[in-house]
């Protein structure tokens, strides 16, 4: 929260009178380089001047250090507009009537002095602030200004508290005023990412979180001076990083102003110091480019890569939709649940829920042994292994952050050990207590030897004794910032910090976790959760504005190569069981999901795993280098190799590239051409019939893969390849979700691209790939049959089909079909027409 401020008046003490408060939140920043400029100093005139030419000026009050205005280095026209009532930065005092103390509590030549001085060896300004006289002000302060010979600078804040009551939070930089009519739009980092548009601030609305559980504590700023940015760069300190982040309009202070606010929690004492910061502000660059800095200079391109962290089960996972398996809601037993997980697809990863007894948000911490209403804990561990058998991860439910009151853990807690010991305490040292419907329980306190112990007991049976392949751990990633004065913990501001401890220390046992943020992307595997969950459950277009914002994948951009992101791992509002859902996730850079509670038989089931599989797989893992718009409603995302189209329009159609969108339609290709697919109205050019399909092509040497999920029998269309034999036989064959041969389908080519009928069912079964296969199965450049008659490929069983070509083709639902037996199929298809030429694959 901020107070309100009163204008300057006559004495330092009276310059700032609290009147009101206002909840804010805040950060910000951009990017460019200007090589051969140097970063000047110079307070020659009526104001402090600093900045790089070319890149920004910066202007400063030398009565007490408030910024005046930020100016783009290329346009000359102004950012930002100055430090709201000349308060750089800000100190509040809830529990005093003079609870506010700030940089314009103090100025040059009073007893509240303000001084500044210039290191030009280091390249930094120093402001002070010396609290002095009859009325000091209670707060020693200094603000580090670093300056660099590029498109930046750094601010650090330190303050000493020399009253006897608690400093709650912190303001810095303090309240910056921007222009409303001026901001184009101002990516904020609420997970994984939003974009507010300029209609937000246009229509004086307000909005603020804190960080965590924002993804960053960042904010980047478009104005149509130019554009800027805000945000941490040392991610890491493990103490005093808690920040809010705002906007909100000022109209009575300076018209039609949105104002900025970043504050720290800092819980100070009296006596006690603190530093805040480092936080960079960088002009000149925006968007992707802005983003990319962020990356770079808080490291977070250093850190180790999901494949790493994910080790031996990379592949399966990342061909692993996430199905939540709900004991309660499913509401049968262990024996059920291993018949129903044997008739999923594999690879997929499995995430029980609700398996312990007292049902969901009962027990905690305890999970384990299983329910005894389902059945044996015994059965429960044969379903698992079972899955596990099948090529299915299994990734149970876990919360450690909130035991129930009623639990065993809790209410038996060993002498001498109370509540208090282990629960999070607040300033006023009570428990911090929380109801989920009609659960009660504790949040407890990682700083406690207890909690460490009992959590690590359950980590090591879920994943040791149980032998599960990862472990989901709720809340760890949507815990906000509270104040813990656990005697056990080393200050009042660091519970986020053992949360994190407990992460680092299991990061081997592959973690997801609900939300996330970016310090948690150092070890964890998965963040699971974001905006779409906020617009369709919890009404963030009420509080934005429907038409005032849009997702923006600022986290995949930021980490996407070091976690994977799915949507809310329980709630139904956001599974993919729509086509609106499929291409959010898809353009956003996430996996899929899917609630079997909705039921078994639904065809999302199937059709989840076979985009996953067949097309997501291939992408996951990239991180998203850039994002934007080729129009209002048609997005381009950008990864290392691929490219992902979305219409995000409800209504009309659109074309990119060689397809026809539909309303909410998407399409993803790979810069080789090699594997592309999408859900369109019209393929490579060609009409699809007038009905919209989800329609997947993957493209080798010697074959061509398509499925077809979603859509009725269609006229597919698609180029042969170039390095093909120019009029070679083809062979165009489906096939079923087992891999086994149904039937060769009638075909032409026309002008070098080959037309067919897929069909969904041929002989009463569902076909789930049709493959084209050219007759030079090894791309000797020969037909088959004269490349064994010229011996230039041996053929030892003497079946017409050249050895190296007889090897597996690409598995189907983690089946694998061999080529052999296709290709004999195929060779007595060619005897009757009599040719003698046959077909296979290569695996791509």
């Amino acid at each position: 929260m901020i107070p309100k401020m009163s204008h300057r008046s006559e004495s330092p003490s009276s310059r700032v009178q609290l009147t009101a408060w206002k909840v804010v939140l805040v950060c910000g920043c951009a990017v460019t380089m200007v090589h051969g400029q140097r970063a000047y100093f110079d307070d020659a005139g009526a104001e402090v001047q600093f900045g790089v030419p070319g890149m920004y000026e910066v202007a400063m009050s030398k009565v007490n250090g408030a910024f005046t205005r930020w100016t783009d280095g290329v346009s000359g026209q102004v950012i930002m507009g100055g430090s709201r009532f000349d308060c750089l930065w800000g100190s509040v005092f809830p529990e005093e009537t003079d609870a506010y103390v700030g940089g314009c509590s103090f100025a040059s030549g009073w007893s509240n002095a303000f001084a500044y001085s210039f290191d030009p060896v280091e390249s930094s300004i120093l402001l002070t602030y010396t609290p002095g006289g009859p009325t000091p002000a209670g707060v020693r302060a200094d603000v580090a200004i670093r300056l660099f010979d590029d498109a930046y600078f750094d601010l650090s804040l330190t303050l000493t508290n020399e009253r006897a009551s608690i400093l709650d939070f912190a303001l810095f930089p303090s309240d910056l005023i921007f222009a409303e009519n001026e901001i184009v739009d101002v990516v904020y980092p609420l997970h994984p990412g939003v974009r507010l548009k300029s209609t937000f601030f246009q229509e004086d609305r307000s909005f603020g979180r804190a960080y965590p559980t924002l993804f960053s504590d960042a904010v980047f700023i478009n104005t149509d001076a130019g554009p800027v940015s805000i945000y941490a760069i040392d991610l890491d300190r493990t103490e005093h990083f808690y920040a809010s982040l705002a906007f909100w309009p000022d109209d009575d202070d300076v018209p039609d102003s949105s104002i900025f606010s970043h504050n720290f929690n800092v819980a100070l004492e009296a006596g006690e110091t603190v530093t805040l910061g480092p936080l960079r502000v960088r002009f000149r660059d925006e968007g992707a480019d802005a983003v990319a800095h962020l990356r770079i200079d808080a490291g977070m391109d250093e850190w180790s890569d999901v494949v790493t962290k994910v080790g031996n089960v990379w592949d399966a996972l990342r061909q692993s939709p996430l199905y939540k398996a709900d004991l309660g809601q499913l509401g049968f037993g262990y024996d059920q649940l291993d018949s129903v997980l044997a008739g999923l697809p594999s690879p997929a990863l499995i995430h029980p829920v609700a398996y312990w007894a007292g049902g969901f948000d009962n027990r905690y911490p305890e999970v384990l042994p299983a329910d005894p209403q389902w059945g044996s804990d015994e059965a429960f561990r044969v379903a698992v292994a079972n899955a596990q058998q099948r090529g299915q991860l299994v990734m149970p439910y876990f919360n450690p952050t909130w035991w129930d009151d009623e639990g065993p853990t809790l209410t038996n807690l060993p002498p001498p050990l109370t509540l208090n010991d282990v629960a999070v305490l607040n300033l006023n040292g009570s428990p911090v207590f929380e109801s989920y419907g009609p659960n009660d329980g504790y949040v407890v306190s990682f700083a406690s030897a207890f909690v460490n112990t009992k959590v690590q007991q359950v980590m090591d049976q879920l994943t040791g004794d149980y032998g599960f392949n990862a472990v989901f751990e709720d809340q760890i990633g949507a815990r906000s910032f509270v104040y813990d004065t656990n005697a056990s913990a080393s200050g009042p501001t660091t519970y986020i910090t053992g949360l994190m401890e407990h992460v680092e220390n299991n990061a081997d046992r592959l973690l997801m976790t609900e939300r996330g943020f970016d310090r948690l992307a150092r070890w964890e595997a998965g963040f699971c959760g974001g905006v779409l969950l906020d617009q369709r459950a919890r009404d963030l277009d009420e509080v934005l504005g429907e038409e005032n914002w849009e997702p923006y994948p600022l986290a995949q951009m930021l980490v996407g190569d070091k976690v994977l992101f799915y949507q809310h791992d329980l709630a139904p509002e956001v599974m993919t069981t729509d086509v609106s859902t499929l291409c959010w996730n898809i353009a956003q850079g996430h996996l899929l999901s899917y609630d079997l509670t909705a039921g078994i038989s639904d065809p999302w089931v199937d059709i989840v795993a076979t985009i996953q599989e067949g097309l997501v797989a291939d992408y996951v893992g990239n991180r998203i280098t850039d994002y934007m718009h080729l129009s209002d409603d048609v997005t381009r995302t950008s990864m290392d190799g691929w490219t992902i189209w979305r219409n995000w329009d409800q209504a009309a159609s659109a074309v990119v590239a060689d397809v026809e969108l539909p309303p909410d339609g998407c399409y993803v290709e790979s810069f080789d051409g090699r594997i592309r697919g999408g859900y369109v109205r019209s393929y490579r050019g060609a009409s699809l019939g007038g009905a919209d399909h989800f329609v997947i092509e993957r493209r080798t040497p010697t074959y061509i893969e398509l499925r077809k999920p979603i859509g009725p029998d269609a006229m597919l269309q698609v180029p042969l390849p170039e390095a093909w034999p120019a009029g070679a036989s083809l062979f165009v064959h489906s096939v079923d979700g087992d891999g086994a041969f149904l039937s060769a389908l009638n075909h032409e080519v026309v002008d070098g691209s080959l037309r067919f009928a897929y069909p969904d069912s041929a002989g009463g079964q569902d076909v789930a790939k049709v493959f084209v296969f050219a007759a030079d199965c090894n791309d000797s450049d020969l037909p088959d049959a004269l490349d064994i008659a010229a011996g230039q490929s041996p053929d030892d069983n003497a079946n017409g089909i050249p050895d190296d070509c007889e090897i597996a083709v690409p598995a189907t639902k983690g089946r694998t079909m061999l080529v052999a037996g296709l290709c004999l199929l195929v060779v007595g298809a060619l005897v009757s027409r009599g040719g003698r030429q046959a077909v296979a694959s290569r695996n791509g």
